[in-house]
């Protein structure tokens, strides 16, 4: 997995300039384009074979799913009641529905 994370931050990085604190988008427009980025990302996908096993690693095994199964999930009440707000608050929403 940390080769893909490094390949995603080497595209970033060709695009904006940095690696992890960005700022590509404009109100209207893209900044810039990346010379050459159709090219590397077609490579990036290409060489990281490694997501179809990642896949099956985080949902066939059972092992795994066994110990992360139920874990971090929290009701719509106890999250209203914690003053919870933003995203971590919608996720309780669609896990109530």
């Amino acid at each position: 997995m940390i080769k893909a994370r490094e390949y995603l931050y080497e595209l970033i990085e060709d695009v904006t300039g940095a690696r992890l604190t960005i700022s590509y988008t404009l109100s209207a427009a893209s900044r810039r384009s990346a010379e050459g980025f159709a090219v590397k990302a077609r490579k990036a996908i290409k060489d990281c074979a490694t997501c179809s096993l990642m896949r099956q690693l985080l949902t066939k095994n059972k092992i795994f799913v066994d110990r992360m199964k139920d874990i971090g999930v929290i009701s719509k009440e106890d999250a209203l009641a914690y003053g919870i707000t933003g995203p971590f608050l919608r996720s309780t929403v669609l896990i109530s529905m």
